[in-house]
């Protein structure tokens, strides 16, 4: 009687306005009816009523390729498809674009439980969606950790290519709780994508690094580093030294320090010439300045640019590296390869925590005073006249 009944729900009508009596019943609000071909007594259930938040006709006049399974999946319907299921829909059926209502469902975010449903019914878990994505492909891109979990417990492998494909697909993605869960189930760390290159390339394009390190750094994912760290990644020479450029950049003190534990060059110059000291001094990180101090980097280091830390870290105003810097024995009175002091910097761009000579000349004759008055920094201008500065 239930296959019966399946079928009855499944029976397309061509020709007609909605195709499916179903879609027909629910456009038309006839609760009864809706109850009949589902084979229940009631359309409540579990205490809700399975047309809530239908919009009726609109909801069915342009879903004439789809099937009330793929429908009810695409657009969360969890007690309409429970009462489908119930009454013998096969699990796996298509619709006329060749979806499954797993597919529809793992395409929608906040369907979730949709997705579950079926896998705990049997959906074919193996099965290939449009262009070879899998459910676990698309669990994957789409951030459904709880799925890939359970995907992985029934038996699908993250080694292989189709673990590979997830795992670019989350990385790509930005998903680290399913890249790190991937990984630590035998995904390839080392996966590149159909160009022949490694994961985020395309949207993280830094230099010649473009290695899963570098990312993972850059964004801040720890434990992920830890894992690539442990899969044997390589965290020195200009990978690494890339991974760490961005660590610190963005001020990711345990992340650096992780790297260099692992061998990653403090003394690393990028490819453009930045030094890490310099970059991290006028990003104004205190904490990873400090980071670099303890281990032993020069305050007084220069770039090929002839940028300094000192001076880098006064040009944007960042007093408590400005401080660090000069306890840690920072010329207070050193010029740059452009004749700026750290306090000809400061009086530059206004920023009134300044230390130094009051009245050093950059190559161009120009005082604190006068640049700080030239770009109309008032309260910098006060300042330096109430300690002696001079035009």
């Amino acid at each position: 009687m239930k296959q019966l009944q399946g079928r009855q729900v499944h029976l397309r009508v061509r020709g007609e306005r909605y195709e499916y009596p179903l879609f027909a019943t629910l456009a038309a609000c006839n609760k009864q009816t809706v109850a009949a071909i589902l084979n229940v007594t009631s359309v409540i259930r579990n205490g809700i009523d399975i047309q809530n938040g239908l919009q009726h006709r609109k909801d069915f006049e342009a879903s004439k390729h789809q099937t009330p399974l793929t429908l009810a999946a695409k657009t969360g319907r969890l007690g309409i498809l429970q009462l489908l299921l119930e009454a013998g829909i096969g699990v796996d059926q298509k619709d006329s674009q060749n979806f499954t209502a797993l597919s529809q469902a793992l395409e929608e975010s906040q369907h979730e439980a949709v997705a579950r449903l079926f896998i705990e019914n049997g959906a074919d878990i193996h099965q290939s969606f449009r262009h070879g994505e899998t459910p676990f492909i698309r669990a994957s891109r789409n951030g459904h950790k709880d799925l890939v979990r359970l995907l992985i417990d029934r038996g699908v492998m993250a080694n292989g290519d189709n673990g590979d494909s997830a795992l670019l697909q989350a990385l790509e993605n930005g998903h680290e709780g399913i890249s790190r869960l991937l990984i630590e189930n035998g995904a390839n760390v080392n996966v590149i994508d159909s160009n022949g290159r490694p994961p985020l390339s395309q949207a993280f394009e830094r230099g010649e690094s473009n290695e899963i390190t570098f990312w993972a750094s850059r964004n801040g994912y720890e434990n992920l580093v830890k894992i690539l760290i442990d899969k044997g990644v390589v965290t020195h020479g200009d990978d690494g030294d890339s991974a760490l450029l961005q660590a610190l950049e963005i001020g990711h003190e345990s992340i650096s320090r992780l790297l260099i534990e692992n061998g990653a060059n403090v003394n690393f110059i990028d490819f453009t010439g930045r030094n890490l000291f310099c970059q991290v001094s006028a990003k104004g990180h205190e904490a990873v300045a400090r980071l670099l101090i303890n281990i032993g980097a020069n305050a007084n280091a220069i770039d090929v640019w002839g940028n300094k830390p000192l001076p880098r870290a006064s040009q944007y105003g960042h007093e408590a590296v400005v401080r660090l810097l000069i306890n840690n024995g920072a010329n207070v009175n050193a010029m740059d390869v452009w004749g700026y002091t750290p306090i000809l910097r400061a009086s530059r761009h206004g920023h009134e925590a300044i230390r130094g000579t009051f009245n050093p000349l950059n190559k161009l004759k120009h005082t604190p005073l006068s640049l700080a008055s030239k770009y109309g920094h008032d309260a910098v201008v006060r300042l330096l006249i109430e300690n002696g500065g001079q035009i």
